[in-house]
């Protein structure tokens, strides 16, 4: 669910971070602070998960749901002598599946508290309600973005392929800004909100270390795709995807770090760097999409994506959506571009 459809892997950190290796599948990043990488089968690659450990333990995501994933967490695990059942505290970083798939079962043998971002209790806790009722606004919008009805036909199983590959987790406890987990030897882990590649994001701050579990909100060598979300009952304004993550960014270029522990890729140096990157990235979207509708406007949203990407598989029109939306919003929100909503498809031009 991560990644722009546009690699950037020559725009990476300035330095590399040298973790000890335990075992297959096991890396300390710092005293009882241990990074499991797991398989994914989405083109991010593996998922990196991070234990703590001490008394009451505590796991830092769950990879995606399936025996294999599973498996091969126990087996890692046990290679420090420890096992699932030893988890007291599931923290989450946001709740897209190769994060949080398997929080259900974790929970299941392990009677653990599952923490999540706040806004995200009610997905979590009800996957087929909560797709099944995102399901009509997505197919209209992707009338408005251009699409015939008969391609709109195509997306409909969007919502039992999310069921499929996910399992929802109730009695979850929700978290925010501000909030101290407290476990795994008397450590503290602040909670600090950065919604942008979804509105759940959380970076996890594991006070007194200088480390930072930056989860998929900044990644090491892929721009993060601010991705389209239904919105929240209580959204007022309604959530923009790609503003929140540029505001996220700039705050946590302003945090102090010694080194990044992201969802995805090696541990890395120099997350203030990493993230100004990001932002300069994004802002050269920005320019292409201002120089496209210039040269052929006026666009629908779905001529603008083409123009953007190309053609692009089934699963990754939902990417290329998400990024033209994102851009849609800071440019209409800074008079760049106006988006003409009064016909049956939205029409994309030049501010005055």
């Amino acid at each position: 669910m991560e990644g722009d459809p546009s690699s950037d892997a020559q725009a990476g950190p300035s330095g590399p971070f040298i973790e000890r290796p335990l075992g297959e599948r096991l890396f300390e990043v710092a005293d009882g602070i241990w990074r499991i990488p797991l398989p994914t089968g989405y083109p991010a690659g593996d998922v990196n998960l991070y234990w703590f450990d001490g008394s009451d333990p505590i796991l830092v995501d769950t990879g995606v749901k399936g025996d294999r994933s599973y498996s091969l967490l126990s087996e890692a695990l046990a290679r420090g002598g420890r096992r699932i059942e030893d988890v007291r505290t599931l923290l989450l970083t946001h709740s897209h599946v190769d994060h949080a798939a398997n929080a259900w079962r974790i929970r299941e043998d392990s009677g653990c508290a599952v923490m999540i971002r706040r806004r995200a209790v009610r997905r979590l806790s009800d996957i087929q309600g909560t797709s099944d009722a995102d399901a009509p606004g997505f197919l209209a919008f992707l009338i408005r973005c251009g699409f015939p009805e008969d391609a709109v036909a195509k997306f409909s199983g969007f919502a039992a392929v999310i069921q499929r590959i996910n399992r929802s987790c109730p009695g979850l406890t929700g978290i925010d800004e501000g909030d101290v987990i407290t476990g795994a030897g008397n450590r503290r882990i602040r909670v600090h909100a950065r919604p942008g590649h979804s509105s759940s994001d959380l970076v996890y701050e594991v006070e007194g270390t200088g480390i930072l579990l930056t989860g998929d909100h900044v990644l090491p060598h892929i721009t993060p795709n601010p991705t389209l979300e239904a919105p929240e009952p209580e959204d007022d304004p309604p959530y923009r995807a790609l503003p929140c993550h540029r505001d996220s960014l700039r705050k946590t270029a302003a945090m102090p770090c010694r080194v990044a522990a992201p969802g995805h890729g090696l541990p890395f140096l120099d997350l203030a760097g990493r993230c100004r990157t990001i932002l300069t990235l994004q802002e050269r979207r920005l320019r292409d999409v201002v120089r496209i509708v210039r040269d052929r406007g006026p666009l629908s949203v779905k001529d603008l994506s083409l123009a953007l990407f190309g053609r692009v598989r089934m699963w990754d029109v939902y990417l290329t959506l998400s990024e033209v939306r994102g851009a849609l919003d800071v440019l209409e929100a800074d008079g760049t571009l106006v988006v003409d909503r009064s016909g049956p498809v939205d029409s994309v031009t030049i501010a005055g």
